[in-house]
């Protein structure tokens, strides 16, 4: 009678062409008590399954691709995600609206060279240049319908409550899990980004780059994200640099002169940060991200705290741009100077991705379930690790604190043959309990696709497990913190003025580590005040 049931209810599914997806109301599960005194499987967590009738629907098939579980429903059969084939065409897309700026400036013969300032030129522009950057930095001065204040506050709030969780998932699922997709790695490698030959230290400097975006974004109130907005400027000042890579790539010649990659397939690899490349990093700061929460947390954050989390990424994705909607798309293909076939093809697609969005379906709208359902679908797209992803992982737990390897130096000091040669460890002990934080947060079929070890002497690797578990514990500790009302106001603070602190110790840092290396490059001396933030200078 049950089963007589459920195939009634699928065949009223199917008659209206939809998927059961669609009417799932709260895609936030419940929690169970067991579940918070324990770390469950990051591939198995509670908010990630989908429920029975979902899996077992004629329209959906249910897939396993590096241990992440998924129910798939294309659109063209009522769900939520994209084919490969529907996917595809988006990697031919970069940045339009900016990517045309940029050849115009280069025609006219001002072309904007990987260290200018395109916001506070050094050299004023003519007035017919200027007017076409003034005209690009007012269509994103007056933020979009869907904005709301309050809800980019709550945003802001989210993560400052989370913010131990979201930090770890950030960087051991996010970002290592994240340089598993190897045409994205292709960027990271042809400019040394993250990647050899870049050393340990310039790592941990690009490293902090990406911790200032995020805390200028989250740690100085909503005024800050607002249109001329210090974070609001911090936002388009990344994405300028994502137009410099694109076109140094594009046009095979690096900085100083050198070739870079004189094999760069756009068939193959799709136009560099193009736009599927960039709904699959704004997906790791905000879909991914959250999941790692619940990680960490032992639960879900609530349906509210997503959506709010992930509107605010959104209106980040749409300043440093990641195109939020048809509406969106249009405008930018109105704009008279966007005439190159790159906007003319961005135009012709159906839809904008805009993976942070309420999704296809304006009766249905529903940001969590669309952000995992773009996530599932580059997931199965993108994820396919090769040696360079395993080559990018590994430099990456590499930078950073216990780079040396003490163990390995006390084991040469003892006499030849009294220790195993597979005992001995390759790497330091920072970089085996790292990997092994990594592999609690992606899995274990992607950890060992990226192949990131296990320390080789048993005794050491159980001390590890013991150590990283109660690195997690407190992190678990300190998440539920922010729920405790005697706890959460000064919680609050503290982070705060952390985020505060390191922003300001950043930019004067940073400012002065960029003028020197613009300085080397034009061999003279070049003052901080006329550094432009995000000068493209990755290549070491």
């Amino acid at each position: 009678r049950a089963e007589s049931e459920q195939q009634q209810q699928q065949q009223q599914y199917l008659k209206k062409g939809e998927s059961p997806i669609l009417h799932r109301a709260n895609p936030v599960q419940k929690t169970s008590v067991v579940s918070l005194f324990r770390f469950a499987s990051s591939l198995s967590m509670e908010s990630t399954r989908s429920p029975t009738h979902v899996a077992q629907h004629p329209n959906v098939k249910n897939l396993n691709h590096f241990g992440r579980h998924m129910a798939f429903c294309p659109t063209n059969k009522g769900g939520r995600h994209l084919t490969a084939e529907q996917l595809e065409p988006y990697r031919q897309i970069g940045d339009p609206h900016l990517d045309d700026l940029l050849g115009f400036m280069e025609e006219e013969g001002y072309p904007l060279k990987p260290q200018d300032d395109l916001l506070s030129p050094q050299q004023p522009y003519p007035q017919h240049i200027q007017s076409r950057i003034d005209e690009f930095v007012q269509y994103y001065s007056d933020y979009p319908d869907w904005v709301d204040q309050e809800q980019l506050e709550r945003g802001q709030t989210v993560f400052l409550r989370y913010a131990g969780g979201i930090s770890a998932s950030l960087y051991h699922r996010s970002l290592v899990g994240g340089l598993s997709v190897p045409k994205i790695a292709k960027v990271l490698t042809t400019t040394a980004y993250l990647a050899p030959p870049s050393t340990t230290q310039q790592v941990g400097h690009r490293l902090e780059d990406t911790v200032a975006l995020l805390a200028s974004c989250t740690g100085f109130g909503v005024k800050h994200l607002l249109p001329n907005g210090d974070a609001w400027k911090t936002a388009l000042y990344v994405r300028i640099l994502h137009a410099k890579v694109r076109r140094q790539l594009l046009k095979r010649e690096g900085p100083r002169g050198r070739a870079m990659d004189r094999d760069w397939d756009t068939e193959e690899y799709g136009v560099p940060i193009n736009q599927e490349d960039m709904a699959t990093t704004l997906l790791a700061f905000s879909i991914y991200a959250l999941e790692g929460l619940e990680y960490v947390a032992g639960k879900p954050a609530s349906q509210q705290e997503q959506e709010d989390y992930i509107a605010l990424w959104r209106y980040l994705g749409w300043v440093m741009g990641v195109y939020t909607s048809h509406e969106d798309s249009a405008a930018c293909a109105a704009v008279p100077s966007l005439t190159s076939s790159s906007s003319s093809s961005f135009s012709s697609l159906p839809r904008s991705l805009d993976p942070c969005g309420p999704g296809w379906y304006e009766e249905y709208p529903n940001p969590i379930m669309h952000a995992r359902s773009i996530s599932d679908s580059v997931w199965l797209h993108l994820v396919h690790p090769d040696e360079t992803s395993t080559s990018i992982a590994h430099h990456l737990l590499r930078s950073g604190r216990g780079n040396s390897c003490p163990y390995q130096q006390k084991l040469e000091k003892k006499k030849q043959g009294s220790v195993s040669e597979a005992n001995k460890p390759l790497e330091s002990y920072d970089f085996y309990l790292r990997a092994q934080h990594c592999r609690d947060m992606i899995g274990g079929p992607l950890a060992d696709a990226l192949d990131l070890p296990h320390h080789p002497n048993p005794c050491t690797r159980l001390l590890i497990q013991i150590h990283g578990s109660m690195i997690w514990w407190g992190l678990r500790l300190f998440t539920w913190s922010g729920g405790l009302p005697f706890l959460k106001n000064g919680k609050h603070r503290l982070l705060v003025n952390t985020i505060q602190t390191f922003y300001s110790k950043w930019k004067r840092s940073h400012f002065t580590r960029m003028a020197k290396q613009i300085g080397k490059r034009e061999n003279q001396v070049v003052a901080k005040e006329r550094v432009c933030p995000f000068a493209f200078l990755a290549q070491p």
